[in-house]
């Protein structure tokens, strides 16, 4: 299965910082506030490592350690958590973060293993087959790393959010910005994963026909075990989206304040809410001084 991965920079409002001192923190934050092991921490971290240091690597390893980069360049904004209250915590739980980091984790583990016995020999070349051999896992372990890159994407920017809904109406600007740019990130990540999911699903079916033609064929009966948990990551990707997409309707209040408002001469004044923007919005208020309309002028007040 061949994915086009295409490097992508996280959304502006989430806080990165580059330096290892940020990173133990922001993970250290995840782990105290919504459950996200010490051991997939490690397990990560290790693969970035030991795939920084694999020379000429196939094109599947190459792209685990592209997306391993990645996820551990977004892990950095979980440090935005720091100042989070227990709501916005529990915002973040219902994204799925924990899951999807230990989940990643835990594959992560098992391809560390695995890495050091394939490249144990010392031979390039065998190494490179022995990857070759294991694609499947390698895909796998990729897509899972992307589902917790997106869905750590996602939940920072649901906290993010969610902070910012609780301060004052004069961040109604700023709150608009950020819905949208949550909006537009859920989906960019469901059209990626839909297209992820139809690759590896097309791949799981090319594996089912070789072992129906040959029942002694292990790499491929094991390849379909693979292929199966690189589809749950995927589905579990897209779950994230729904509940993510849930809490944007529920951030998404505005409030508008104006002051009088004075129509003439066949003009027309409106304040509230477009109805272009209306399906992101779930409370809006709307507050005017005094109106007044004349030689054919309207004023409008609400959804227009």
């Amino acid at each position: 299965m061949k994915v086009a991965v295409v490097p992508r920079s996280l959304p502006g409002y989430l806080c990165v910082n580059t330096s290892s001192h940020s990173i133990m923190s922001g993970l250290e934050v995840a782990a105290a506030v919504v459950g996200v092991t010490d051991v997939a921490i490690r397990s990560i971290l290790l693969s970035y490592d030991f795939l920084k240091d694999i020379q000429e690597a196939p094109e599947a390893v190459a792209r685990l350690r592209q997306e391993t980069n990645a996820v551990v360049q977004s892990l950095q904004s979980l440090d935005c958590l720091k100042s989070a209250n227990g709501k916005v915590q529990e915002l973040v739980k219902q994204v799925g973060l924990a899951e999807a980091v230990n989940q990643c984790g835990a594959s992560c583990d098992g391809l560390n293993k695995n890495l050091a016995k394939w490249t144990s020999s010392g031979d390039g070349l065998v190494s490179k087959l022995q990857m070759v051999r294991h694609k499947a896992q390698v895909e796998k372990c990729c897509q899972q790393i992307r589902t917790a890159k997106g869905t750590v994407v996602l939940a920072v920017s649901v906290a993010s959010l969610a902070m910012l809904a609780a301060s004052s109406s004069n961040a109604d600007d700023k709150k608009r910005d950020q819905v949208a740019q949550l909006e537009q990130e859920i989906s960019r990540l469901q059209i990626e994963v839909q297209g992820e999911r139809d690759a590896a699903a097309q791949t799981a079916l090319a594996l089912q026909k070789r072992v129906e033609s040959d029942e002694d064929d292990l790499d491929a009966q094991v390849a379909i075990s693979e292929s199966r948990q690189q589809l749950e990551a995927c589905d579990q990707l897209w779950a994230n989206c729904l509940v993510a997409e849930d809490e944007l309707i529920t951030l998404a209040k505005v409030d508008v304040a104006v002051g009088d408002m004075l129509a003439d001469t066949q003009s027309q004044n409106y304040a509230g809410v477009p109805k272009d923007v209306l399906k992101r919005v779930a409370q809006a208020k709307v507050k005017v001084g005094n109106m007044k309309a004349s030689n054919g002028s309207v004023n409008r007040v609400g959804i227009f």
